[in-house]
């Protein structure tokens, strides 16, 4: 009989970030710093508000337009980190996000007159996970007629239900279009005619494919 050896353990994963140098960045020597100056400057405006970063705020206001300077800053005040995939390799995708920043009024007008909607009163949601345990990830959307579940509204039915979507308008603004993105994208911001500015974020859906 031959002897049972117990299997060998998997490798843990990689740690996701692991500690770089700011040689191993490509491009540094090359990169125009002044743009991530720019960026950096513009991020205080909401970092500084954190004790940690007050100090390197201040710093960074104070800095001259110099290459030099400016590389000598964030070599001193920063560190790079490598992301990792799990098997250690490095090649992957990052993706950016955009918010759309739109005109708007908290009250109908004729500049401003396409609605931002809450969440309708009437889109039902149906919880498989109870009655099902395997179907824990998938939620039905729909609505009730009669004693029947049917599919809600489709984008186009519920652009002809202005009636009955009143008093469900968290907004009004200007563009369409505009409107349009900020639905694809799920979150966006709104400048209004009283001077301030909201940030309205996904709530829902329709249960209709994108």
């Amino acid at each position: 009989a031959l002897p049972i050896y117990p299997p060998m353990p998997p490798n843990p994963p990689a740690k996701p970030l692991q500690e770089a140098r700011w040689e191993d960045v490509a491009g540094w020597r090359e990169d125009n710093l002044a743009e991530a100056h720019g960026a950096l400057l513009a991020s205080c405006g909401a970092l500084e508000k954190q004790p940690l970063w007050a100090g390197v705020c201040g710093e960074a206001r104070a800095l001259p337009a110099d290459s030099a300077a400016l590389r000598s800053f964030f070599e001193s005040r920063f560190r790079p980190w490598r992301v990792t995939n799990p098997d250690e390799s490095l090649e992957g995708l990052v993706t950016g996000y955009y918010e759309p920043l739109l005109k708007g009024s908290r009250a109908r007008t004729k500049r401003y007159s396409h609605a931002i909607y809450g969440v309708p009163d009437d889109l039902l949601v149906v919880d498989l996970a109870a009655l099902y345990p395997d179907l824990k990830n998938y939620r039905l959307r729909g609505r009730i007629d009669g004693r029947k579940v049917v599919p809600y509204w489709s984008r186009a039915e519920l652009a002809q239900q202005e009636e009955q979507l009143a008093g469900k308008a968290l907004f009004w603004v200007a563009d369409p279009i505009e409107l349009f993105f900020l639905q694809v994208q799920g979150s966006g911001r709104v400048d209004l005619t009283d001077g301030s500015r909201v940030r309205v974020g996904y709530a829902d859906q329709n249960g209709h494919p994108y």
